[in-house]
């Protein structure tokens, strides 16, 4: 994961120096999509099993799968602009 970042920290770092865009992603586009109804088809079955456990870790972990999915929102809002406005 920390080379990952690196790698996308020095990607985005190189583009906005040689003031080049990035191509639109139809793959990003469409892992990001599916992304939202199994995030949320996923939390809610982990708060359904940490309500029946009581467990405090388990609800914790729903709460970051909705937090994945509501950022796979804004990646698809994002990409969606990008391709109206060419952006």
């Amino acid at each position: 994961m920390f080379a990952l970042s690196a790698y996308v920290v020095a990607a985005a770092g190189w583009g906005l120096w040689t003031r080049e865009g990035q191509a639109f992603s139809w793959a990003g586009l469409i892992v990001s999509s599916a992304a939202i109804p199994i995030m949320w088809v996923l939390s809610r079955r982990k708060l359904r099993l940490a309500a029946a456990l009581d467990s405090r870790a388990l609800r914790t972990d729903a709460v970051e799968s909705i937090t994945c999915g509501w950022l796979s929102f804004a990646v698809v809002i994002g990409l969606m602009a990008q391709l109206a406005l060419g952006a």
